[in-house]
């Protein structure tokens, strides 16, 4: 994936963004990017928290996995 895809932009709060919709194939995406998991948008959530506030599951296990590989 190259780095203009739509699905890997440059911004970190858009791992969070990602998370809240459940588009697992964007957040694996940006993962293999290495994007920051803990980044912490303006009220202080996570992607994480927004996962799983939201219910996607695939999508918090997916984050869980990447942070216990670091």
């Amino acid at each position: 994936m190259s780095s203009d895809s739509p699905l890997v932009p440059t911004d970190p709060r858009h791992d969070a963004r990602q998370a809240r919709t459940g588009r697992l194939d964007a957040a694996k995406a940006l993962l293999a990017r290495g994007v920051d998991v803990n980044a912490k948008l303006e009220g202080g959530q996570t992607a994480i928290m927004w996962a799983a506030a939201e219910g996607h599951l695939a999508v918090v296990e997916a984050l869980i996995a990447a942070v216990a590989r670091d």
